[in-house]
């Protein structure tokens, strides 16, 4: 108790501690997307069930309060349930990311989870294109699933990726139309070349939107912020805009990286941020570690330098950052009521 005490003193004095932990439980997944680089990462060997459940009580007792589960695809796992309930019952906010094709056959998570982020490309067209032809009527045959599940059930937000053919203003206008009929929200984030290694740089590149497709899609999400479908955008146009010269120069958001928030990856190691799933090795070359668990954290740099500007995550450094955004985000009404 004294423990979480102190954390919630620290989290509102700005101080480090791990509010959000998000494990990625695989890098296994049922899809092969096409921007996706980890599915070039070699074979890695998981936690057990027991071991993740571990890992959730070292954080909690030092007060993280929302536990998300992403991958990968986390529905491979086959405790994922067990894994869900573990952190619901130890008091913490749940997130789970997932492509959403496996969970008409899992229908139980819905109960566990409070926010469930589903990956929808836009449209089909688009969808298809990046995660594979049939995957599209896959994900909405999962959020449906999910939609039908009586309460409690988790609050839902699409979260499509705008790479250089999803951005287009006929698939923005499909997956917020999607999002409308099926009374949910949709965010969206940029697809960009950001891992260091050629490799894994290759899967996106060829994707990331041009400037002149980003301030086109700026332009549209002000415009309908300001309009009647307004409520079905997740995403404050005020974090596109502090983004400032994307792609060619985005500006940098303050990193909340191992000082309000870490990833786990499959193996238990702590890091902080899933950038580093790739290049461990050149950083442990360099003098850098990484640890296991709560004392994994406190090892972290406070600001870690990456140098990247814009990156995945720079949406979830630009909420945390807000405190009020936080808790809109993380905090409002799950029963997936409007």
């Amino acid at each position: 108790m004294l423990e979480r005490i102190k954390s919630s003193a620290s989290l509102a004095l700005g101080l480090k501690v791990p509010f959000m932990v998000t494990h990625h439980l695989t890098f296994r997944c049922n899809l092969d997307c096409a921007m996706c680089g980890l599915k070039l990462l070699p074979p890695i060997k998981e936690l057990s069930t027991d071991e993740c459940v571990d890992l959730q009580r070292d954080f909690r007792i030092h007060g993280t309060k929302v536990w998300g589960y992403s991958g990968g695809e986390p529905l491979v796992r086959e405790d994922l349930e067990q894994l869900l309930a573990s952190a619901k019952a130890l008091g913490m906010r749940t997130v789970l990311n997932t492509n959403g094709t496996l969970l008409p056959d899992r229908p139980t998570l819905g109960h566990l989870v409070d926010l469930l982020e589903i990956g929808i490309d836009g449209g089909k067209r688009s969808h298809d294109a990046l995660r594979g032809s049939g995957s599209f009527d896959q994900a909405v045959a999962g959020l449906e699933a999910m939609k039908r599940l009586e309460s409690p059930r988790p609050r839902i937000v699409i979260q499509a990726i705008l790479s250089n053919t999803s951005i287009e203003p006929d698939q923005l206008n499909e997956v917020l139309r999607l999002a409308k009929e099926q009374g949910v929200a949709v965010g969206f984030s940029l697809s960009m070349a950001h891992r260091v290694d050629d490799r894994l740089l290759d899967s996106t590149r060829k994707h990331t939107p041009s400037a002149e497709q980003f301030d086109e899609f700026l332009a549209w999400i002000e415009r309908e912020k300001a309009g009647p479908r307004s409520k079905h955008i997740a995403d404050d146009p005020a974090f596109f805009r502090a983004l400032g010269d994307f792609p060619e120069h985005p500006r940098r958001i303050a990193c909340q990286a191992g000082v309000r928030r870490c990833v786990v990856d499959p193996a238990g190691l702590v890091l902080p941020c899933a950038d580093l799933f790739d290049r461990q090795v050149n950083l442990v070359a360099r003098g850098q570690r990484f640890g296991y668990g709560y004392e994994g954290f406190k090892s972290l740099p406070k600001a870690y330098p990456c140098g990247k500007q814009y990156c995945y995550t720079a949406k979830t450094n630009f909420i945390l950052g807000r405190p009020w955004r936080t808790l809109e985000r993380y905090f409002s009404r799950a029963d997936g009521s409007e």
